[in-house]
């Protein structure tokens, strides 16, 4: 009776999250496709690519935090599956303690590859027109580190299996930048203020919303005092694995922007940049359906409930490709007309990047569904092996056909390498795990 009552609780909260943030999803897009025109009406077009380019490098950098965030994750959600608080804030404490180190060394290192001038030197010798502007993106570079303890609280979130309230976090940020911009427009900024405000803004909320949930959640936390070594030494070892995991993921699937500065103009980047932000919203919706269910995993895992591990898994990728697809053949059909309007006609997508970005997001639903499984389940050898082989032959395949295709040339070299690497291995081996006792 108490195994049915905690696998009705633990669906009741992926059920939840996804109902609770489905609004605050609608209104983070809304507010992040308002926000594209006002900067596109305020910048040049090169500018704007630049923009563009720039910010969404922070998804591709989610792995500077060494996979502490990630790590800290787990182990707080297994110490709250057999409600030991005490061990989870200890936990919190140290992962802070490392994540604020990682800030200082990311701030230092950052500054010296700047001055010693290693950083225009590696910008000029790739042929990105960012080498122009390289004191604006140093400075964004250097202020990344301090995203990386202010944004730890998502994690957090997700472990107290609070996933609605992470995507609440994310409006915030969405409206804020929002108003910031337009402001920005308003007053004719220029392109280093739109860029490293983005950065600073959200260290500013997602700053604000840890100290409130620190005091709400872990009260008795100090990050003064005794350091435990053993703890600390478990924490960084489980970040290496998903330290690997995470910057092979993430520049394999977030290098396309980077990789087209080299080989194609600004009004090309531009194009596939906004166009990309379109289909975002499949990537962002599915994050929401998927999202709550790494930790709901983790904690069935705990409790040894494997029966419901099953059922879950595949009742969210059903419904996590229902609406990939849906939402992917919308997109394709009425792409241009958002893009119109969104803007300003200054954007127009061809037909056959339309309909590969669709693909794409569709396989990514389906690759985010299989690592929210494996990750709860702690099998990361597998994805960091799969992952590194998709790094060295995903990214040459991209490079090499974006010099011989041009605009298309990323998107089918990522398609080409995840569905024969990625998608193949890893359906053949969850297909065996499930069938299997676990």
């Amino acid at each position: 009776m108490r195994s049915k009552y905690l696998a009705d609780r633990r669906q009741h909260l992926i059920d939840k999250a996804a109902k609770t943030g489905l609004l605050a999803r609608a209104l983070s897009i809304g507010a992040n496709l308002a926000t594209v025109p006002l900067v596109m009406s305020a910048l040049s077009i090169s500018d704007f690519a630049i923009w563009a380019t720039t910010t969404s490098l922070l998804t591709m950098m989610q792995f500077l935090d060494f996979g502490i965030g990630n790590s800290a994750m787990g182990r707080v959600t297994e110490a709250l599956a057999h409600d030991d608080h005490e061990r989870a804030t200890r936990i919190v404490r140290h992962a802070y303690l490392v994540l604020g180190s990682i800030a200082v060394f990311f701030l230092f290192v950052g500054s010296l590859f700047y001055f010693s001038g290693m950083l225009e030197a590696m910008a000029l010798r790739s042929g990105s027109f960012l080498a122009s502007h390289i004191d604006l993106v140093a400075s964004f570079v250097m202020c990344y580190g301090l995203v990386i303890p202010a944004t730890f609280v998502q994690r957090l979130l997700f472990a107290h299996q609070r996933a609605g309230s992470a995507t609440i976090l994310q409006l915030a940020f969405s409206l804020s930048y929002l108003g910031f911009a337009a402001l920005l427009a308003w007053q004719a900024a220029d392109l280093a203020v739109f860029v490293l405000g983005y950065v600073l803004l959200m260290v500013v909320v997602y700053g604000s919303y840890s100290l409130h949930h620190l005091r709400q959640h872990y009260p008795d936390i100090k990050l003064s005092g005794n350091i435990d070594y053993d703890l600390t030494t478990s924490l960084l070892k489980g970040a290496g694995l998903f330290f690997l995991l995470q910057i092979t993921v993430s520049i394999v699937y977030n290098s396309d922007n980077v990789i087209l500065t080299t080989v194609a103009s600004p009004d090309d980047v531009a194009t596939y940049a906004t166009t990309w932000r379109m289909f975002s919203i499949v990537v962002m919706v599915n994050s929401l359906i998927l999202g709550p269910l790494w930790p709901a995993v983790a904690d069935a895992k705990a409790k040894g409930d494997f029966n419901w591990l099953r059922s879950a898994y595949l009742e969210n990728l059903k419904r996590s490709m229902i609406a990939s697809i849906f939402l992917a053949t919308l997109l394709v059909m009425i792409g241009n007309i958002i893009l119109d309007i969104w803007t300003g006609e200054k954007v127009q997508a061809p037909a056959q990047l339309l309909w590969l970005l669709a693909i794409w997001v569709i396989l990514e639903g389906y690759g985010q569904c299989m690592a929210m499984l494996l990750n709860g389940l702690q099998i990361l050898h597998l994805q960091i092996a799969v992952a590194s082989v998709m790094l060295i032959v995903g990214t040459g395949l991209k490079i090499y056909l974006a010099g011989s295709i041009g605009l298309y040339g990323p998107i089918i070299g990522t398609i080409i390498s995840f569905t024969l690497i990625v998608g193949i291995t890893e359906t053949v081996f969850i297909h065996r795990l499930l069938k299997s006792k676990l």
